[in-house]
Order: C-alpha cells, then structure tokens, then sequence
C-alpha cells in the first residue's frame, strides 16, 4: 500500500487517517506512508514503533530552514499565517476556513514538486503496490500533479487509486454549481475531480453525498461513511454509567471542543445564560478545551454575570473528559459548519442528550424531541433556542431522550467495522 497525505497523527484530534491506515496494517498489508507534514510527535513515534510493516517517508526530511521556510514549514510563513488569522479572519470573518484553506493549499502546492520528485525516483518500490491512496485534498493534489504532469506513470497506476477524504464541507454550495467552483478555492473542487478508480468520503452531514450525486461523475465509484467510534469510547457502551435524569434541581450543561472561532462556543454561552434568566432551577455549564479564544470567552462570561455559573477546566486527557461528560444532563454543540461532529457520537453512547442545530447535519442519527433538541437558525439563535429549551425541558422528558438514544447507539459502528468496509470496497 502507498499512502500520500499532508497530515499528522493525533492523540487527540482527527483519527480518521491513523485509524485507517492502522486497520491496513492489522489486515497484514505492508504500507508506505509519504507525508509533506513536519510535525511528528511522541504519539506518532510510538504508533511507527508498535508497526513494523509501516515505512513512514517525511519528504520534507533534511530540507534545510530556508528551504522549508519558503515550502511553508517554517517560522517565517506560520508568522505570516498568524498575522493574516489575528487582523483579518477572526475579527472580522468570524470563520476562519476558508482563508486558512487557502493558505494550506499554497502551502501544499509547493510541495508538490518534492513529492513529485520523490515518486519518479522511487518508481520501482511504488510500482508493485496493491493500492495508491491520496488522502483529503493534498492527495487529490498530488494526484492530479501526477496525471498532468507523469502521464506515463499515473496510467500505470490509476486503475488502483483511491481518493480518501476526511470530509467534504460542501452544504453551502449544494444545489449552485457556479458557486461551487467560485466561492471555494479551485483546486480544492478541482481535487475531487481527479478520476480516481474509487473514492471514500467520510460523511461529515454537509450533504456531500447530495453534491456528489448531482455534480461529480463517479457513478457507482464512491462510499460514503460515517466516522468509526474510538475503541475507548466503545468499552464505554457497556460499562457507561447510567446517571439519573436531570439530578436534583440543578441542570448540568457541557461542550467540549477547540477553543475556536468556527466552534462558536460563544453561542453556547450566550444560550445558557438566557436559559438562566428564563428557567428557575439552577443552572452549570461545563467547557472542555482550550484555544486561542479562551481569553475572549472568559470575558465574554464576565460580562454577561455568568462567571458563577459556567466553569473552564481547559484541555483534559482522554478519560477524563469522557468522565467529565458523562456526568452531565446536556451536550451543547453549536459549530458554525457541520455539527455532526464527535461530541455527537459521544453523546449517544454516553446518553447525554444532545442539543444541536437543525442545519441537516445530524438528521440521519439525530430526531428533534425523540433523542436531542435541535433548534433552527434564527436572527436571536441563543435566545430563541433556550426559550424552546425551557419549554420542553423537564425530568420525564430527558429521561425519555436518553433511552432512545441508547437505541440510537445500535445504528453506530465501530472503527473495526468501518475498516471492513472501507476495505471491502477497495478491494471488492
């Protein structure tokens, strides 16, 4: 197996590419994993370590600072970087994503050349692979580099390609075409468009699979999946402690996320606040996280009087947030983009009622009054959401919420089985 990939692996973060590549491996597949990515931390270290089979090629290796710099690894461009987020997007586009999205694509494109370069000279240890997959938009990058610009060789291999993307964000442009390839970077739209003998497309709820569908030519040739559950998050499913429904007279609300503009944890904030002033029982809101707009939130807090009421515990390990959760009424997650995100699948296996937007997201897991409550988008979000919150909260109705969401857990698979399936449509 060949895996091509601007990404890094996580302990906490986006598993999506290590547990994919770790299910390769369990299968008994030898895999190359070239990455332009620089960073390498402890976790990725001790993953390479417990897999013999995996090569791990960091094609920026031995590059020196200057060239780095320039290629968009270094100090000088991440300040650039900075510079450009502090003054232009979050004070004013109150989303970073496509400005950043930009910026990495850049960042991407020159480093193409080198990747480029490293394939041609090692033609003959790529060649016999089973599998050439690209992962998210660099791979979709590199791969259309290779077809323009190594015909000889793309035609050799691009019966077995895979274009395997995290996610595809595409909601706002359903149903435009014109804006599709306006709006967003090109080559980004461009990327999906590489003809790949298959593509697997991890189901994000941005209606993706709709846009697919009506725009990009690849009938029959695409699998889209939900995220796998973490293996930890799956012991939990049967040890997970039932807690009873909305304790005493208090109402525990949590979120758990990046401190990030897009995440818009000042929503949420705002949002308890007026159910505070609209609902006599007590109230307590829990942040899990940290990020660059931890400070603006505390302030944020300060100046609605709510200092007494919601608590930051800053970024916490895996267990103990889990722990942290689990112990609440409520799980709040109010993104900007796609709210099917893995706070939702933490909710349901920990049975803490989701509340969420209706933006279509979660529609496939999720049902208004039945498992969560999601509200629409609206001119005053915060302060019409808590008003229908205060009107169907109560014990009885919660209660009702978490047993269905334990029914809800049923339809939810493992990364195991989202392994087998990905491979099953690769291979099969």
């Amino acid at each position: 197996m060949a895996i091509f990939a601007n990404v890094v692996f996580e302990e906490n973060g986006n598993q999506s590419v290590k547990n994919f590549t770790q299910g390769l491996l369990l299968r008994g597949y030898e895999v190359v994993f070239l990455t332009v990515h620089p960073g390498e931390g402890d976790y990725m270290r001790q993953f390479i370590a417990s897999f013999p089979r995996l090569r791990m090629v960091n094609l920026l290796a031995g590059k020196t600072a200057t060239r780095i710099a320039l290629g968009g690894g270094g100090r000088l461009w991440k300040n650039v970087k900075e510079f450009v987020k502090r003054n232009f997007v979050y004070k004013k586009l109150q989303s970073n994503s496509r400005v950043i999205q930009w910026f990495s694509l850049l960042n991407t494109i020159s480093t193409l050349r080198l990747a480029g370069k490293y394939i041609e000279r090692n033609h003959e240890l790529l060649r016999d692979c089973d599998q050439y997959i690209f992962i998210d938009v660099f791979g979709g990058l590199l791969s259309r580099y290779l077809k323009t610009l190594q015909k000889s060789l793309w035609r050799e291999i691009s019966g077995k390609t895979t274009g395997y993307y995290l996610g595809t964000v595409l909601s706002q442009f359903k149903g435009n075409n014109l804006l599709s390839f306006l709006v967003m970077p090109l080559t980004f739209c461009g990327s999906y468009k590489v003809p790949h003998a298959k593509l697997l497309i991890t189901d994000d709820g941005t209606q993706g699979e709709d846009v697919f569908r009506k725009y990009m030519r690849y009938p029959n040739r695409i699998l889209f999946l939900r995220n796998g559950i973490d293996e930890k998050l799956e012991k939990l499913t049967l040890t997970v402690n039932k807690v009873g429904s909305a304790r005493e007279s208090k109402v525990h609300f949590v979120a758990c996320s990046r401190l990030v503009s897009w995440k818009r944890v000042d929503r949420i904030i705002r949002f308890v606040c007026h159910v505070k002033n609209m609902m006599s029982v007590g109230i307590e809101l829990t942040i899990i996280g940290d990020g660059e707009e931890r400070d603006s939130l505390v302030r944020l807090v300060s100046t609605l009087g709510m200092s007494d009421f919601v608590r930051f515990t800053g970024g916490l390990q895996y267990d103990a947030a889990i722990s942290e959760i689990a112990s609440k009424d409520y799980y709040i997650l109010f993104n900007d983009l796609s709210n099917l995100g893995n706070q939702i699948y933490e909710s349901i296996i920990l049975r803490v009622v989701p509340l969420t937007i209706d933006d279509g997201s979660t529609d496939a897991l999720l049902t208004h009054g039945v498992n969560s409550m999601k509200f629409g988008k609206s001119v005053n979000f915060e302060e019409n959401a808590a008003r229908m919150f205060a009107s169907m909260h109560s014990k009885a109705t919660h209660a009702q919420m978490r047993e269905a969401l334990g029914h809800t857990q049923k339809i939810l698979y493992t990364w195991r089985e989202r392994n087998k399936l990905e491979s099953d449509f690769m291979f099969g």
